[in-house]
């Protein structure tokens, strides 16, 4: 008689076995073939792009100018955007799977975004998004092809209608040689009172001048930051004109501009683009603005570029040189003598004096005046005590009374003076 165990082998095992394989087929083909592919890509020399994304369409051609939207004639688009979104849809890995019974099923019959692409070689490619599958990825038909692709690479490609409009309106200035900034419209939200100011640069100096009922020198700090402010600002999106009133922005320069904003709450402004077009924007500029309006002077206002002008001329009571600048950037007096350090220390102590309250004092007189080129520009300086003195600017009209160790500047001035 066979034991228990031989009978095992014999007979029960290969029984079980079988029963399992059979179970085995039987799930495998209950279960549809996948296999993964690397990406939807290569997606190159893209010339033209269809796009239909909840119901908004754009129709993208690519030119050597860049692209432009053709649904929308009037958008200005940001190419390099486009560029980058088309990397994105390239790099998206999909994978296979069994075809549906019927499209509602993936969410394909009406999909909420379905893209074409062309290339300048005719190449297409068809990219259509459905519904959300159980294990969470997302159904695409790829050229007709049923396959997934992952839930994040899907969100980071959707796009809404103005999705590559350009939303950095004055990237592309050139803000290197601005003469000019005008301010008009309410301003009480600034912190300002006036209706009005302008922020003139002087041609001699490089200084900033606010022209007010009471004229300043604006630190030049503050104008370059304002300046550069212009051309970080971004729309977060595009809406119909605000109500409130506007306030007009005017920069002139190499490339002159015109912007109108409206302060639409205390974190955002609506700046019009083109005229007709408003986008939201959060103030970076108004913050800027009303730096300058609030404290026009600043801590250091007479930022003297000795790098600017080419000619200096000192005058006191009892003499008057002129310096001009050489060929390897030296000062020289009328004798040719080199006086450049002395100049320098001028100007340093000049720009080490912080404004203070004005005073009715008088005191002795020292005239400078600075030239580049055809311009030039005139201070009088009033040395009333060893702590404070008054400069009095000629163009535009205005003074500034400022205090420190004063008692060096009217040594330097002597020495820089003195009969030779």
């Amino acid at each position: 008689m066979e034991s228990p165990s031989l009978i095992f082998r014999q007979w029960l095992l290969p029984l079980i076995l079988a029963i399992l394989a059979m179970g085995l087929g039987w799930q495998l083909r209950q279960t549809p073939h996948t296999h993964s592919m690397a990406s939807i890509g290569p997606l190159t020399d893209v010339s033209t792009i269809k796009i239909n994304s909840d119901g908004h369409t754009m129709a993208l051609t690519h030119t050597k100018a860049g692209w432009n939207d053709s649904d929308h004639p009037t958008w200005k688009i940001d190419s390099d955007s486009i560029d980058n979104w088309i990397r994105q849809v390239s790099s998206i890995s999909v994978t296979d799977v069994k075809s549906p019974q019927s499209l509602e099923e993936f969410g394909l019959k009406s999909p909420p975004m379905s893209v074409r692409f062309q290339s300048t070689l005719g190449q297409k490619t068809h990219v259509e998004v459905g519904k959300i599958s159980p294990s969470g990825r997302v159904y695409l038909r790829l050229n007709g092809r049923f396959v997934t692709a992952a839930h994040d690479q899907i969100s980071g490609i959707w796009i809404k209608d103005d999705h590559f409009r350009d939303r950095r309106p004055f990237s592309a200035l050139s803000l290197t040689e601005v003469r000019s900034i005008r301010v008009q419209g309410d301003m009480r939200r600034l912190g300002g009172i006036l209706g009005k100011i302008q922020i003139v640069k002087g041609p001699a100096t490089g200084f900033w001048y606010l022209l007010s009922t009471r004229n300043t020198i604006v630190d030049t700090d503050r104008v370059n930051k304002l300046i550069a402010l212009v051309q970080t600002m971004t729309v977060s999106r595009y809406i119909a004109e605000p109500p409130g009133q506007r306030l007009t922005i005017d920069v002139e320069g190499r490339d002159p501009f015109h912007i109108e904003m409206k302060l639409t709450s205390d974190d955002t402004a609506a700046i019009s683009l083109d005229g007709n077009e408003w986008g939201v924007i959060y103030p970076v500029l108004i913050q800027g603005l009303a730096d300058i309006i609030r404290h026009p002077i600043g801590e250091n206002p007479l930022t003297f570029d000795r790098f600017f002008f080419t000619s200096a001329k000192l005058t006191t009571s009892q003499n008057s040189v002129t310096l001009t600048k050489n060929d390897v950037g030296h000062w020289i007096d009328q004798e040719r003598r080199v006086g450049t350090v002395p100049l320098h220390n001028i100007f340093v102590t000049l720009q080490s004096l912080q404004p203070t309250r004005d005073t009715s004092e008088k005191g002795d007189l020292i005239k400078l005046s600075v030239s580049s080129g055809n311009f030039t520009e005139y201070f009088d300086i009033t040395y009333i005590n060893s702590s404070t003195i008054r400069v009095h600017f000629q163009s535009p009209e205005g003074s500034l009374l400022l205090s420190g160790d004063a008692s060096a500047l009217r040594s330097q001035v002597i020495k820089l003076t003195a009969p030779r």
